[in-house]
């Protein structure tokens, strides 16, 4: 190397690697020329396979910087390309080895598009320098070619399952990625179980693939459709009818399915008859079957049967002197009612309470039962019931028959013996005024004869006296009054 002369000014070493060799050279006052070996980076050597399927793997020795250091041999990245002409023109290349490959990388994999023969380079970049490989030996390169599956299970059209599954076959690859209403693709197999759909429109992709190919899709539209039929009825709740009728419809799916009470789900048709309910609860559940048979949620409708008479709470006696009646009735859910008295018409009678005045002395004959919303009665119920003549009172021995020591002694007889008997003493000779003396018995003796008493110093002896007797009987019902004059004792 020729000797640099003396150079009076601050020199300045600008050093550039990249080629085999390069040129140093300075700058300030004066003139002088050399050379200076300052590096190297080297050059990949690739190897390919003789043949490969679908996908290339590329192999290339590691580049390193000459001087040898690790911090300048992690700048080194790699660029590998694809010729199909033999090296005379050069692409770039897919998969692993088209991303961005650094030291100390030593191979990648490439997916040509087409089968083919292929040659391969590597060029190895440390800043501005390259150093770029041999070309390979050639790879003979078989290409899958991917086509869309065949779908052989799909759900109907319009669908009752949240959760239905797909079927599919062929394209030609070795695996499969699917997709649900243009998400994410994802690697799946056949059959493939989907869930937890939302009712609505739904779209299933499915596609081949091949190491890093894919073919295009298959894909199945269709209509998720849970929803339940819709039940109709003019059956009121509750109902004083055994008998039921309901229409059932859905506005997609023309078979429906419905039970009673919770028993076995069979075909039905609308309108659904039931006949000869017993009283209670019912319950009619309905559902539709879509073109697979696969049944959506379930409408139900519950109802109760009444067909049970009113209740009587209150009543008059089977046999009573009364010439009015009152009859106080409930029937639980229902507020309609209707009566009639003996041979009449049936009249509204809604209050639960209805009253009767001026009955005639005989059997009579109450009859009630309760309205539905829909109109429809319930069983009848019926009272029968006897009024009387009231009692009928006399007094023996004129008035009064005295005792003696101060007391007077009244006897009768009566047509009814129960109730009670009352003699109100008057003073002088009318049953008016305040009452001397009240007598009063419910004890009948010899059958229909009666007796009471007076207590000594009760009445004034040799006083006059008006004496009226009456009897109440247990219906309530009144007798005659029969009066008297009378002398005490």
């Amino acid at each position: 190397m020729r000797r640099l002369a003396a150079i009076p000014a601050v020199a300045i070493l600008v050093l550039a690697l990249g080629t085999p060799s390069a040129s140093a050279y300075w700058k300030g006052s004066g003139s002088g020329s050399g050379t200076a070996p300052v590096g190297t980076v080297s050059a990949p050597v690739v190897t390919v396979p003789a043949t490969a399927t679908g996908a290339v793997t590329v192999t290339f020795t590691s580049s390193a910087v000459t001087p040898s250091s690790p911090a300048l041999n992690a700048e080194i990245a790699y660029a590998v390309q694809r010729s199909a002409d033999g090296g005379v023109t050069w692409a770039a290349t897919s998969n692993t080895c088209g991303a961005g490959l650094a030291y100390p990388a030593t191979s990648c994999q490439d997916s040509p598009p087409v089968s083919g023969s292929y040659r391969y380079r590597v060029t190895a970049r440390f800043r501005t320098w390259t150093a770029v490989s041999a070309t390979s030996s050639a790879v003979t390169v078989t290409v899958p070619v991917l086509s869309a599956p065949t779908v052989t299970a799909r759900p109907a059209a319009r669908s009752a399952n949240p959760a239905p599954s797909f079927s599919f076959s062929g394209g030609g690859g070795t695996g499969y990625e699917c997709r649900v209403d243009g998400g994410v693709w994802a690697a799946c197999t056949s059959p493939r179980a989907l869930s937890g759909l939302a009712d609505g429109s739904h779209t299933f992709d499915v596609r081949a693939t091949a190491y890093t190919l894919s073919g295009p899709a298959a894909s199945a539209t269709w209509i998720v459709d849970t929803s339940a039929p819709t039940i109709t009825t003019t059956v009121p709740n509750p109902s004083a009818s055994a008998s039921a009728s309901f229409t059932l419809s859905h506005a997609a799916y023309t078979t429906i399915q419905c039970r009673l009470d919770g028993g076995a789900w069979a075909a039905c048709t609308s309108p659904k008859a039931y006949t000869g309910l017993t009283d209670g609860s019912h319950t009619i559940d309905a559902r539709a079957l879509d073109a697979d048979g696969v049944a959506t949620t379930i409408a139900s409708r519950t109802w109760r049967v009444a067909t049970a008479a009113p209740t009587i709470t209150s009543q008059p006696l089977a046999s009573t002197s009364q010439t009015t009646a009152t009859f106080t009735f409930t029937d639980t859910g229902f507020t309609s009612f209707r009566c009639k008295l003996d041979g009449g018409a049936f009249a509204p009678c809604d209050s639960g309470t209805v009253t009767y005045a001026g009955l005639a002395q005989g059997s009579h004959t109450f009859t009630v039962h309760a309205l539905d919303a829909a109109g429809v009665a319930t069983a009848d119920r019926t009272v029968t019931w006897t009024v009387v003549a009231p009692p009928a009172i006399t007094l023996l021995g004129g008035c009064t028959l005295g005792s003696g020591g101060g007391r007077d002694r009244f006897i009768g007889t009566t047509t009814i013996s129960t109730g009670t008997v009352t003699v109100t003493i008057y003073p002088g000779t009318s049953a008016t005024g305040s009452p001397a003396a009240t007598l009063s018995t419910s004890t009948f003796i010899i059958g229909p004869l009666w007796t009471v008493i007076t207590d000594v110093g009760q009445l004034t002896s040799g006083a006059t006296y008006t004496a009226q007797a009456q009897q109440t009987d247990a219906t309530g019902g009144v007798s005659n009054a029969v009066t008297c004059t009378f002398s005490a004792s």
